[in-house]
């Protein structure tokens, strides 16, 4: 009886470290096909959530990535970024600002580099409640050691290798949620895309808080 216990236990444990292994290693792939992109473009969409105080926000818009350069368009503001600087544009107050690109807010920058940071975090998959019909996965991510976020979940195409959406929970519960759909890679943008063209916001009030 206890040799059979602890065949079982062997097994069962080993069975996680693969899952445990598969989930970093797929969420990995899914990366670096990412970031091997010269460049893409998507829709996107941003949701906030906070059961408790009973908020929910969401922009929707789209997303342009080159290496460390972004541009996010939606109706509520734009924002460019060329790696460095990070110009936030408000159509609505034709008010703006500049700031140095923080490096250490977790949901600053492109998707891809936001997750890269995620990548030695324990990682496990989680059943996909819609009947998994696209063949997507659900990676968990955590971290002990972790001060501002519960958990990171990851949904992926695995077949495709291609992100879908990332989902952050925070300790004080907000749920922050970016989605991608349509991804275009490696398409030909117009020159100036990645910096600020003050011509093309006249009449804007931008204060540099550098």
């Amino acid at each position: 009886m206890k040799f059979r216990l602890m065949v079982l236990v062997t097994l069962l444990f080993a069975g996680g470290v693969q899952a445990q292994n598969n989930a970093n290693g797929l969420l990995k792939k899914v990366l670096d096909k990412m970031t091997a992109y010269k460049n893409f473009e998507a829709d996107f969409s941003y949701k906030m959530d906070n059961k408790d105080m009973n908020i929910h926000e969401k922009k929707v818009g789209l997303i342009y990535v080159m290496g460390k350069k972004y541009r996010i368009e939606t109706k509520e503001a734009t924002i460019i970024s060329d790696g460095k600087t990070q110009w936030n544009l408000y159509p609505d107050s034709k008010s703006g600002t500049i700031n140095d690109v923080d490096t250490t807010d977790l949901l600053s920058g492109s998707p891809d580099k936001i997750l890269s940071k995620y990548l030695r975090y324990k990682a496990k998959y989680e059943r996909v409640k819609d009947g998994n019909k696209n063949q997507d996965e659900l990676i968990v991510l955590t971290d002990k050691k972790e001060q501002t976020y519960k958990k990171i979940v990851v949904k992926v195409n695995a077949p495709k290798r291609l992100l879908k959406s990332f989902s952050l929970y925070s300790k004080d519960g907000n749920v922050y949620t970016i989605t991608l759909s349509h991804l275009k890679p490696n398409q030909t943008f117009k020159q100036g895309l990645f910096t600020f063209d003050a011509a093309k916001f006249k009449g804007y009030d931008v204060e540099d808080m550098r």
